[in-house]
């Protein structure tokens, strides 16, 4: 179950990363800057849990805590599947023909 928990938040870490990158490089109108903030601070919140797990990982052998453990890294599975399907879209294919809808929205 280590080894499992271990790959997991390296793979999150991984994914978020690379999304994080993509979304500091799309293009987008000034109006989405703001949402595209909020958006990276969620990817930050789930690249630490996912750290958090990882350090907590090499306590399991003085404490019994995989079951916190496993819990969290569901919880930054869920956050990530979140970003990745519904809150990085709109970001990553943003276009400058969007300013006008994103105006009347703000």
């Amino acid at each position: 179950m280590q080894s499992i928990l271990e790959h997991v938040n390296w793979k999150l870490i991984r994914d978020v990363e690379s999304l994080v990158c993509s979304l500091k490089k799309a293009q987008i109108p000034t109006e989405l800057h703001h949402y595209r903030d909020l958006v990276l601070e969620i990817c930050e919140d789930v690249e630490q849990r996912a750290q958090r797990n990882l350090s907590r990982i090499e306590l399991l052998d003085q404490v019994d805590i995989i079951e916190d453990i496993l819990s969290e890294t569901q919880i930054a599975m869920q956050l990530r599947r979140s970003l990745s399907s519904i809150l990085a879209p709109p970001v990553l294919r943003a276009s400058q023909r969007d300013r006008l809808s994103l105006l009347i929205i703000n």
